[in-house]
């Protein structure tokens, strides 16, 4: 985390496929943050896994938008992605 402003400038979560969690219990302060950087983890290691979907949609609804993914993990034996490294934007700043 940065904090330049008053602000938080970048929120960074790993934890494991728990992040939309986090989120949740953070939402109050997510207006004070400009970018986030997430996992969305896709197949089942840490558990049922949290779809693309359901973080987007929280996301958006928090007044984030996906500006980029910034990394596809892929399991070389099957192609198949593993998790994704997901970047949002708050919308005031972009």
């Amino acid at each position: 985390m940065c904090f330049l402003g008053g602000g938080i400038d970048i929120l960074k979560i790993d934890t494991q496929s728990w992040d939309l969690n986090v989120l949740r219990g953070g939402q109050k302060i997510l207006q004070s943050i400009k970018v986030v950087c997430l996992e969305c983890i896709l197949d089942d290691t840490y558990g049922e896994p949290v779809s693309l979907h359901e973080i987007d949609s929280f996301m958006h609804g928090k007044g984030f938008r996906l500006w980029d993914i910034s990394h596809i993990y892929k399991d070389l034996k099957n192609l198949r992605a593993l998790w994704l490294d997901l970047v949002y934007v708050n919308k005031s700043i972009c």
